[in-house]
């Protein structure tokens, strides 16, 4: 037995390991193919025998006999040992074609679905339910067209949403938006052109923009670009925020062009965040510099234009630091590649005339917060060492606040003039030693003068440009919802049909029911007998359905709509990526170049894969290669061959994330994808905004998932569209970002932090605090003093400093009358070892991390990608299905220690997906604090945060892989479950949280209410008010989402916690406005007018405040307090009780919003607040409002600063 147990175990073990290798999977496609292909072979030996049987019938002589007497020829052949040799040689013969016919009548005889096979292929038999998995292939609905036919847009329309064989031919389109067109706006006529030399002119010439045909010496500029060029000329900073597609590099490039062309010693830095937009944008330069040079001649001046990123080489990196004058880049490499070595880059610094940073809405939240740390360290370095004060020329998509945005980004700096005058009029003996004491290592600054080019106007003035003057043709915006799966509701209408006859009375309640029910079908019976005396018969059926409802009796067609009806609006639909493919599929084949934007890596694979089996199985084979995927984690070489055939025009066709959604020149397209919701309205009409260039006629598909987000917007498309553009924030005080930047900017120059006296200018003294980085600057330095990452440049500095107090020298210094000690910091290590780079390598300012694995083809030994450490554990492991560019590799191996994941090819028509778990876990938090408000304590036991109980601690996110599905394609179904052993991903940060009263569970109960679903929702209703106090991204913010079904043990808490590892500082800076959030989450939750439907307003954006105060209540209520007769959620009537993205849906939700309960939320948000009141009541009334550190303006950073809108009496 024990034997019989082992070698169990091991066949047991064997078939997991063929499993996991993918073996299994391949030995039972062929058992089936060769199964399928035998019934083929004697279905069309059966054909063969019918087709004699019926000649011989119709032969003379064959009609006698009677029926019984005519036994099936079938039947015979069955009972029939013996076999026809010839019959056999016959089939063996049969061409393909002859199989294909009989698999046809099959099908028709047994109703079979049609099996998708080319002629090349043999068919394989299927059952009447299509086969394993996914029998029924991806995209079936799209085979019906095998039309090449070239489409415009209108065309396309129709041919996808009229007539039932259409794509859309169930019901899919379920709202169309007709955007008309916007027409061309030029520069008003009398208005001087910009003052641009003859080079400029035929650069531009060369680059395509058209001289106006009165005047051939003025080009034919749209007006935003008009302006935007007349305003960097005269020395302005300028920001463009316009559309996707309208021409804003213009803005920016004819400036620096003509600066370049002009002065030999003139340099530019331009700034893109994603390398695609480098690549694409030196295109264009070196086209307007050979129209330059075309003009010139032997007379000019070379204006090398070079990329610095991550992909140059280093012999290329040498050449651009020597020798070109325009440099591309990001603000990776400038954080780490330049400001650290700036030395290295001098003869850039010097001539530095403009700085532009293109596609700036991108540089929001903890990003945009390091971006724009950065840039002032540029401009420090620039400033103080090399004498240059470059203009900044911003571009933007439309966002609600160009002009705050761009200043926060660049900082409000006074000019080099003004800044000089300032320190002339101090005495630099008395405070600081002199210029040269202070910049002893480099020369003063006044040996590099600034130049008179922008004498006209200061810096610090903006012109914002945000009209836009490019044309746009009309567009078509299409909202699509896969169809429903009608199998799931017929067979859950079919099981509740069941469970309404079992629930049916019994008995004497039987008896009472079928009493009620004959006196109604009397009273119907009477109504319709008076109705047919008067000769109205549809007056009759009026009659009856009245009589029956108002005896008591539902109608039993109603009662059963009612039921279909329900059942369908819970049931899954189909697969929406299956759905996308199918439209790229559509518009490829109908050569309408298109771009499917997906939000991760695995679904533009996904549909890449399956956009080319649909062209493959409807006769557009040739057009597969013209569709491909552009995604990060690509090797360089192969990003760049889809760029150059994307560029060039070679495709037609493709699936891409977010990195195509910026500015990047693809063309001209005529429809764009959207595979859900991206975001944010900002994002969806970016990525919309990339067809339709030049006027030209678009086409814009909104597919949407099952989840609620996209749901709630298909119910109700107006919310959508009618959605505020939202506004992009950054915070360069955060305190943890300064300290990052801080110690890097002491390593690149010596850092003064000290501020003057009452904020008076006071010379050199305190110039980093007052002109570069704030005031939080001295809070910084002296905590990082406290941690020796920071020290004194002079190392006697503070005993000169208590000599000279002694010594009665008062302020300025010795009693000799000498300098004041020098008190500035340097960096004095204690992130990364290496001296010449310095602490830069150890901050991440958008956590591109350089520990990555490798996937390696084990068959040729070639790199096939790289991903990033984090993410490596959900796309490689043992049995994994990866997919590159629509190609499918398995995962064989993978070795952590050497971060190697080694893969092969394989055909499996499957896809596999992680079963992980987060969990959130407090490191620390001390047992003195008030964890539990309901609950009595010890007196002397204070609360971390005064006025609240919530309290911040280092907490531990850890991700658990336990196993891993394997789902078939096209239809979505899990099949098989394998168990998966990783190691777990952990990584630490801080969290803030408050814990939920038990009176809360006990109202929930006693309501009918999902307590678990109402702290879910008051968990994403606190990160939607978030902005509203701190100025943060919501995707920088992590909630510890619930989901019931797992059925795990959770903390009943409200828990946030910075996604980003060591925390950002939002957390420690949430906690102590925990109250004034709580309140606001309610307001947002009851009077969200989406989700009560009073009115056709827009949802509350989860955006900003607007800055006027009226974010969370209306005119009419008021303050709109917890007091207000809306609290109560029994005296409301919700539309939907699972909530909106306006209040208590969160896109980045581990749990894809699942489990939300509205109503639930209020009763928990409600139950905190009075036990927040109950306990610090008397303290609050004891202490004053003058130590409570929520009030306005105290415990808000960005409140503090003015910079954020005030909102009153919260």
């Amino acid at each position: 037995d024990d034997d019989d147990d082992d070698d169990g175990t091991k066949r047991g073990m064997a078939k997991t390991v063929e499993n996991g290798r993918g073996d299994g999977a391949v030995r039972r496609r062929v058992e089936a193919f060769r199964r399928g292909l035998g019934l083929l072979v004697i279905a069309l030996a059966d054909a063969t025998r019918d087709s004699e049987d019926a000649e011989r019938a119709r032969a003379p002589g064959n009609d006698r006999g009677t029926k019984e007497e005519k036994v099936s020829a079938r039947e015979r052949r069955a009972t029939s040992t013996t076999s026809n040799d010839d019959l056999w040689s016959r089939v063996n013969a049969a061409p393909v074609r002859a199989f294909l016919a009989v698999a046809e009548a099959e099908r028709r005889r047994n109703g079979i679905a049609p099996p998708l096979i080319r002629e090349e292929t043999v068919a394989v038999a299927r059952s009447k339910r299509g086969g394993r998995g996914g029998g029924r292939r991806k995209g079936r609905a799209a085979c019906r067209c095998h039309s090449l036919e070239r489409l415009d847009v209108d065309a396309f329309v129709a041919h996808l949403t009229t007539g039932p064989d259409s794509l859309g031919g169930k019901g899919q389109c379920e709202h169309r938006l007709d955007v008309p067109a916007r027409p061309t706006r030029l520069a008003p006529e009398g208005s001087p052109p910009p003052a641009l030399r003859p080079a400029t002119v035929a650069a531009l010439v060369a680059s395509g923009v058209p001289l106006d045909d009165a005047d051939h010496a003025r080009l034919r500029l749209f007006s935003h670009q008009h302006d935007g060029i007349s305003a960097a000329l005269r020395g302005k900073n300028v920001c463009v925020a316009t559309g996707t597609a309208s021409g804003k590099s213009v803005c920016y490039n004819v400036p620096v062009l003509d600066s370049l062309l002009h002065d030999p010693d003139a340099t530019a830095l331009y700034l893109f965040p994603t390398k695609a937009l480098a690549q694409d944008q030196i295109r264009a330069l070196r086209v307007m510099l050979d129209g330059a040079a075309t003009y010139l001649g032997d007379h000019a001046e070379p204006v090398d234009v070079g990329v610095y990123d991550g992909d140059t080489p280093e012999t290329e990196r040498n050449r651009v630091r020597a020798e070109c004058r325009l440099v591309i880049t990001n603000p990776d490499m400038l954080h780490v590649g330049f400001l650290p070595q700036h030395k290295r880059w001098a003869r850039v610094f010097k001539g530095l005339k403009y700085v532009v940073l293109d596609e700036a809405h991108v540089y929001r939240g903890v990003f945009g917060s390091h971006v724009s740390l950065v840039v002032r360290r540029l401009r420090r370095i620039s400033r103080e060492l090399y004498g240059s004060d470059p203009r900044f020329i911003v571009t933007s998509a439309t966002i609600a606040n160009p002009r705050e945005h761009a200043v926060d980004l660049v900082g409000d700096m006074p000019t080099m003039e003004d800044e000089d005058a300032i320190r002339a009029g101090c005495d630099l003996r008395s405070v600081g030693g002199g210029s040269e004491s202070v910049r002893s290592d480099h020369p003063p600054r006044s040996d590099h003068p600034p130049t008179a080019e922008f004498a006209e106007a200061s810096p610090t003035e903006w012109e914002v440009i945000d009209v836009d003057g490019s044309p746009s043709g009309e567009k078509t915006f299409l909202m699509w919802n896969p169809p429903v799966r009608e199998v799931i509701v017929a067979k859950r209408v079919k099981a509740e049909r069941r469970r309404a006859v079992r629930e049916e009375p019994r008995g004497k309640a039987a008896v009472a029911a079928r009493l009620r029910a004959k006196s109604a079908n009397t009273k119907v019976a009477a109504a319709a007998a008076a109705a047919e005396d008067e000769g109205n018969p549809g007056r009759a059926v009026g009659a009856a359905m009245r009589a029956k409802t108002k005896a008591g009796a539902v109608p039993e067609d109603a009662r059963d709509a009612a039921l279909v009806a329900s059942v369908r609006s819970k049931a899954p639909r189909s697969s929406p990526i299956v759905e996308v493919a199918a439209l790229l599929a559509e518009c490829v084949r109908h050569d309408l170049k298109c771009i499917a934007f997906c939000k991760t890596k695995k679904l533009c694979e996904l549909v890449l894969r399956y956009c080319r089996e649909i062209l493959r199985d409807t006769g557009a084979g040739h057009l597969a290669d013209s569709v491909a995927a552009y995604r990060g984690g690509y090797a360089a070489v192969d990003r760049r061959a889809v760029e150059g055939a994307l560029f060039g025009g070679a495709l037609r066709g493709v699936a891409a994330t977010n990195a195509l959604e910026l500015g990047v020149d693809v063309g001209y397209l005529d429809c764009t994808l959207h595979l859900g919701f991206p975001g944010t309205v900002a994002s969806l009409v970016q990525q919309s905004g990339r067809a339709g260039r030049r006027g030209r006629r678009a086409l814009g598909v909104y597919v949407a998932f099952d989840g609620p987000l996209d749901q709630y917007f298909m119910r109700d498309p107006a919310r959508l569209f009618e959605r505020p553009i939202e506004r992009a924030a950054v915070d360069p005080q955060n305190f943890k970002i300064m300290q990052a930047h801080a110690q890097c900017a002491a390593h690149e120059i010596p850092l003064d932090p000290r501020v003057a006296e009452d904020n008076r200018p006071c010379g050199t003294v305190g110039v980093d605090a007052r002109v570069y980085f704030g005031a939080a600057l001295g809070d910084v330095c002296d905590a990082l003093r406290a941690e020796r990452k920071l020290t004194l440049a002079d190392p006697m500095a503070e005993m000169k400093a208590a000599k000279g107090a002694r010594g009665g020298g008062g302020r300025g210094g010795g009693g000799g009358g000498g300098p004041a000690p020098d008190a500035r910091l340097v960096w004095c290590g204690g992130l990364v070892s290496d001296g010449e780079r310095g602490p830069a390598n150890g901050v991440s300012i958008r956590t591109i991390e350089e520990e990555r694995y490798r996937i390696v083809d084990e068959a040729s030994g070639r790199v096939i990608e790289e991903v990033e450490a984090s993410k490596a554990f959900w796309e490689v492991y043992p049995g994994a299905v990866y997919l590159n560019q629509a190609r499918t590799y398995l995962c064989k191996s993978l070795d952590v220690e050497s971060r190697t994941a080694r893969v092969r090819l394989a055909d499996v028509k499957y896809f596999t997906g992680t079963v992980d778990a987060t969990t959130v876990t407090l490191v620390q938090h001390g047992a003195q604090r008030h964890a539990y408000p309901d609950r009595p304590g010890p007196a002397h036991r204070r609360p971390q945060f005064p006025g609240t109980t919530a309290q911040c601690a280092e907490c531990e996110i850890r991700v658990t892989f336990s196993a891993y599905h394997k789902i078939w394609q096209g239809t979505g179904r899990v099949f098989d479950t394998v168990s998966l052993n990783l190691p777990d991903v952990t990584y630490k940060t801080r969290a803030a949280w408050i814990r939920v009263p038990d009176a809360a569970r006990r109202e929930c109960e006693e309501s009918g209410l999902d307590f678990r679903a109402g702290v879910h929702a008051a968990t994403h209703a606190m990160i939607n008010a978030l902005p509203l106090f701190l100025m943060v991204n919501q995707s920088d913010v992590g909630a510890e989402c619930d989901d019931p079904q797992r059925g795990h043990y959770k903390p009943t808490r409200i828990l946030i916690f910075d996604r980003q590892p060591g925390g950002v500082g939002i957390a420690e800076r949430a906690a102590p406005v925990f109250s004034r959030l709580l309140r606001a989450a309610m307001e947002l939750i009851e009077e969200c007018r989406d989700c009560r439907g009073d009115g056709a307003g827009v949802a509350k954006g989860t955006g900003p405040d607007p800055g006027d105060g009226s974010r969370g209540r209306s005119e009419e209520d008021g303050e709109g307090g917890p007091d207000s007769a809306s609290t109560n959620p029994a005296s409301q009537t919700p539309r939907d009780q699972s909530g909106c993205p306006g209040c208590v849906h969160y896109l980045a939700c581990d749990v894809y919003n699942v489990s939300l309960d509205r109503l639930a939320a209020l009763v928990v948000l409600r139950s905190i607040v009075n036990a927040e009141e109950g306990t610090f009541g008397s303290f609050e009334r004891a202490a004053g409002s003058g130590s409570d550190p929520t009030a306005a303006g105290d415990g808000c950073g960005c409140c503090a600063n003015g910079r954020h809108g005030k909102r009153g009496g919260a």
